[in-house]
């Protein structure tokens, strides 16, 4: 019997024990010191996923931008690839065309101008030619076009479809000209504008 009594004080020791652990631990968790180390560590968790989140958003931002990149680099090479792979077609030009285009781009410096045709100050950038030359540019097939030269002629016309057209103008005199086109078809219209300085 004395085994057996030894056995319920052990037992009513530790229970105590027990409880009184649970009791002082849940005080202390509900008490203000239990209150700091949640906020603490609500913290740390809180800037720890601040953290990854950034990591995450830098690392997404940083291969969105190399895949754009690299986007744009074979677009690009395509282009130049296109590009010399059509500079051997240039017979196939109509003559009229090749005959209107200057044996030799302009270079170097224009000459300052010498009328009050010209803007002062001049566009930032604008197209420049010679009097007495053209300037050609063209319009797809299937479009309908308008274009303002500026100097107080005006040209416009349709594409047929399946067919390029070369559209160009020469300005008999010198001064700064705000040409304006239309061009579009069923679906839309593009309005383009620009400047040429034309000199002598």
């Amino acid at each position: 019997m004395k085994t057996f009594l030894k056995f319920i004080l052990w037992v009513a020791v530790l229970g105590g024990a027990v409880y009184g652990g649970f009791y002082a631990y849940d005080n202390w968790w509900k008490a203000d010191s239990g209150k700091a180390i949640r906020e603490e560590a609500g913290q740390k968790i809180g800037d720890y996923a601040k953290s990854v989140a950034s990591s995450t958003k830098q690392t997404a931002t940083a291969f969105v931008k190399n895949q754009v990149g690299n986007f744009i680099a074979s677009v690009g090479e395509e282009i130049q690839s296109a590009g010399l792979n059509l500079s051997g077609v240039a017979s196939s030009v109509p003559a009229f065309v090749q005959t209107q285009i200057p044996a030799s781009p302009l270079s170097g410096i224009i000459p300052a101008p010498t009328s009050s045709a010209f803007n002062v100050p001049p566009p930032p950038a604008t197209i420049v030619i010679k009097m007495n030359e053209p300037l050609s540019f063209s319009v797809n097939s299937g479009q309908v076009y308008k274009i303002d030269w500026g100097d107080g002629l005006k040209d416009q016309g349709a594409t047929e479809t399946g067919k390029t057209i070369i559209v160009n103008h020469i300005w008999k005199n010198e001064g700064d000209y705000k040409v304006n086109v239309s061009v579009g078809n069923s679906v839309s219209t593009n309005i383009y504008s620009f400047p040429v300085r034309v000199y002598q």
